[in-house]
């Protein structure tokens, strides 16, 4: 059943998840690839320059913010709906993630 790992499933806290952990136990069925220094700062610059175009951004800060939160990353449209709708200024959606983080914490920890 290798089709199983490739079927996601949505875990409360953790988002998009394989069906199966089975197979983070297997082997690695891939070589390792050698970098210099030099090419992994590279990367690494690439990366961050990535990051700050995305922080800079006026609508993808937005959806930056919701994934550092750690939200699930939704697959019903009507849930991206109402992500969206709750997208207003940086400073405005912050607090809504804020308070929305809150109240995950208590459902989960049966405070609510």
């Amino acid at each position: 059943m290798r089709e199983e790992q490739l079927i996601l499933i949505k875990l409360p806290g953790e988002g998009l998840v394989p069906i199966s952990y089975h197979y983070l136990s297997n082997d690695i069925y891939y070589g390792f690839t050698f970098i210099t220094s030099d090419e992994a700062n590279e990367k690494l610059h690439t990366f961050d320059e990535f990051l700050s175009f995305i922080r800079n951004d006026n609508e993808l800060k937005l959806y930056l913010m919701y994934i550092e939160q750690g939200f699930p990353i939704p697959v019903n449209p009507e849930e991206l709906k109402k992500i969206k709708e709750k997208m207003t200024t940086p400073k405005e959606y912050k607090k809504i993630l804020e308070e929305e983080s809150i109240l995950q914490d208590l459902i989960i920890n049966r405070e609510i």
